[in-house]
């Protein structure tokens, strides 16, 4: 009888040792659904109350947390209501994209979100603005370029690129070379291509060049005082 025991035991082990994390892991899950939650409750309520910055960020956090497609159509509706026509097109249509790979089950309790989400779409496309940056000729190899903070890849150097309407940081900086900066306004719809500026990288003089200047200048000194 222990025999038979034992032997039961040491093939239930194995499965224990499987199903103790999955138990572990499950308030873990249902603590993080529920902060999700709460982000976009929160969320909601800013947006409603016209506080969008911070409620576009809750409602973004919340789908970064738990992704779902009604935070995810939330957020496109706060963006577009916060004035940011090219992010809010993005987001509707990423929530497009996930609404073609719903099941009919899942599409019917989406309700008219996939309506709202063409139209807007439809609407907002020719109020985004597009931004062309470029480097002057002969810029140096490893040029970064940023745009509000974010390295701009080089294959979108020269190509009109979709920004949210308002102010834009730009700046350029070449190995060794300080950084140039300037601030480019765009209105909704315009497009605008900008040549920028590059600073030179400082050449350091040579250093035995840079030692006879000092002696002589000592020399030249010690001449004088004496």
């Amino acid at each position: 009888m222990r025999q038979n025991m034992k032997r039961r035991l040491r093939r239930i082990a194995p499965l224990a040792l499987v199903l103790f994390p999955l138990a572990a892991a499950a308030p873990a899950a249902a603590q993080e659904s529920a902060t999700a939650e709460s982000l976009f409750n929160r969320g909601l309520a800013d947006m409603e109350a016209g506080k969008y910055e911070t409620g576009c960020k809750a409602i973004a956090d919340s789908h970064r947390m738990e992704p779902k497609p009604g935070a995810l159509f939330t957020l496109a509706i706060c963006e577009s209501r916060w004035g940011h026509v090219a992010t809010a097109f993005t987001r509707f249509g990423e929530y497009m994209a996930l609404y073609q790979q719903m099941t009919p089950e899942q599409k019917s309790r989406q309700g008219e979100r996939a309506k709202v989400a063409r139209q807007e779409r439809d609407r907002l496309g020719p109020l985004v603005p597009e931004l062309s940056l470029s480097l002057p000729p002969g810029s140096p190899a490893g040029t970064v370029v940023k745009r509000d903070g974010r390295v701009v890849d080089g294959a979108q150097l020269g190509a009109g690129v979709p920004v949210d309407p308002g102010e834009h940081v730009v700046s350029t900086q070449a190995p060794g070379g300080a950084a140039w900066e300037t601030r480019i306004r765009l209105a909704e719809g315009e497009k605008k291509q900008v040549e920028l500026q590059v600073n030179g990288a400082s050449t350091p003089a040579p250093s035995g060049a840079s030692g006879r200047r000092t002696a002589a200048f000592i020399a030249g000194g010690v001449g004088v005082a004496g």
